[in-house]
């Protein structure tokens, strides 16, 4: 009778703890798939990803005339700028929305359960916006270095550009989540009217271009 109770107690105690490691599998496997890779990061990484390549691959091709990739540079960050205020902007979300409510039942469902996620498109807002800091900071170095060596680069201009990238990366740094759940206020205001001035800046910086001055 003892070792029957004894084995009994074994048993059921070895049951428990497999029970628990199963749990603990099943809970990391819910934490890599909800959080660690979720949809929001896929896309940020998917964004980032894409144009680290295209920055490893223009860095690649200008080593020698730095100044021929300054056109490639502005025109990525525009690109992505635009790309991450296109996301957010109302009448592209209630497209996206609809788009994604207008899929048949028919679809197959692996198709509906990601379309089911286009709430997480901020992930394509942020990755596009770091992108956009990541050229225009690839783009001031090359300007800051012709400045230096060849004296062709215009003083107006690269001092526009040094603040813009200065107010950019302000942006991003108050959008952590960390400083945007304790600061939300500076978020707010860092969005709004940082955003604003960017946009001068970047206008003031395009008129006094040495390119568009030549063609007033």
């Amino acid at each position: 009778m003892e070792n029957g109770s004894k084995q009994s107690k074994t048993s059921t105690l070895t049951d428990r703890t497999q029970d628990e490691r199963i749990y603990a599998y099943r809970l990391l496997l819910d934490y890599l798939n909800l959080v660690v890779f979720s949809t929001y990061r896929q896309l940020w990484a998917l964004i980032v990803a894409a144009n680290v390549a295209a920055i490893a691959a223009t860095v690649a091709r200008s080593h020698e005339s730095p100044m021929q990739a300054l056109p490639g540079c502005t025109n990525a960050a525009v690109a992505n700028i635009l790309l991450a205020i296109l996301v957010r902007q109302d009448y592209m979300k209630n497209l996206m929305y609809y788009a994604c409510w207008s899929v048949p039942p028919s679809a197959p469902l692996w198709l509906r359960k990601k379309l089911a996620f286009v709430y997480e498109k901020g992930g394509v807002h942020s990755g596009a916006a770091i992108s956009s800091c990541l050229w225009l900071g690839m783009f001031t170095g090359y300007l800051w270095a012709a400045f230096k060596t060849q004296g062709c680069s215009d003083f107006a201009v690269l001092t526009f550009d040094v603040m813009l990238v200065v107010l950019l990366l302000l942006i991003v740094i108050t959008a952590i989540p960390q400083v945007r759940r304790r600061y939300h206020d500076m978020f707010e205001v860092a969005h709004r009217f940082a955003g604003w001035v960017c946009i001068a800046l970047f206008w003031f910086a395009l008129i006094f271009s040495p390119g568009t001055r030549s063609t007033l």
